[in-house]
């Protein structure tokens, strides 16, 4: 009888193991991995906003894991692809990168303001949070790229923060999401305090930039947005200014002024002297 109970006891251990072995093994190597999971997620998101190519039936994508980068103690990002799509992912499983493999090419194309309003569709749907257009990539390729390229900043309290892209491509000729990006780190941003006036930040500015340079002028309007001050974000104004360097070089200095202490949290600068000073 004993023997009997044993029996039984062993079978239902090893049976539970093997439930256990089989759990593990789908959940952190195969398709149930989270990775994977996130990854499937994002492409049925995009099949369902007809963001991209709904030729392949969506159950028969596979998905790999190809490539997971490590610095010595932690994990940077993960990269999972399909035969047509690579999609990048950091340490928290956030969606920071997508790319098209596929990029169609007709003889129409589509007008850039065609394209601005859907991928301001797109990234509504993608991405739920705060954002702010910031601009057209228009560099000397422009014309020549398959996709039209939109930059937006993240943004917080309903303002901008200056340092965290993120970048839509839209397909000129299909109108389908050619890439995506959104791999910057955001900071705490602290809540918005204006203790100095926009005049007074403009002041703050040009009295650091003349330290340096001669013929400072203010050049843009000024504007609000947030910026890093070590490990947080706060609101500044950022004032642009146009000078000259001692040799008599255009250059121009965009200041991050604190709305709250009138300190210079960041530097920018453009010209002979391309940098970036930050506290």
């Amino acid at each position: 009888m004993n023997s009997k109970k044993t029996k039984i006891i062993i079978s239902v251990i090893l049976a539970l193991l093997i439930v256990i072995v089989i759990f593990v093994m789908h959940n952190f190597v195969g398709l149930g991995a989270k990775d994977i999971k996130v990854a499937k997620n994002f492409i049925e998101k995009l099949y369902s906003i007809n963001a991209i190519n709904k030729q392949e039936d969506l159950k028969s994508i596979k998905y790999k894991r190809v490539k997971t980068l490590n610095t010595k103690n932690e994990l940077i990002y993960k990269t999972i692809v399909t035969d047509s799509f690579g999609i990048d992912l950091d340490k928290n499983y956030n969606i920071i990168g997508f790319a098209n493999k596929e990029l169609v090419k007709v003889d129409s194309e589509i007008t850039v303001e065609e394209a601005k309003s859907i991928a301001d569709q797109y990234l509504s749907k993608i991405y739920d949070k705060e954002v702010t257009f910031k601009t057209i990539k228009s560099d000397e390729d422009a014309g020549k790229l398959p996709y039209y390229s939109f930059v937006y900043l993240k943004s917080k309290y309903g303002y901008p923060l200056y340092f965290n892209e993120i970048i839509v491509n839209i397909n000129k000729s299909t109108g389908f999401l050619d890439n995506y990006t959104n791999s910057s780190i955001q900071k705490e941003c602290k809540e918005p305090i204006l203790n100095i006036s926009k005049e007074m930040a403009e002041i703050e500015a040009l009295d650091t930039f003349v330290k340096y340079h001669k013929n400072g002028q203010i050049s843009n309007i000024t504007e609000l947005a947030y910026a890093d001050n070590k490990s947080i974000s706060e609101l500044c104004y950022v004032v642009a200014i146009k000078g000259k360097d001692e040799n008599g070089a255009d250059i121009t200095w965009k200041l991050f002024v604190s709305t709250e202490t009138k300190e210079i949290v960041n530097i920018l600068k453009y010209g002979t002297e391309d940098s970036v000073i930050a506290n």
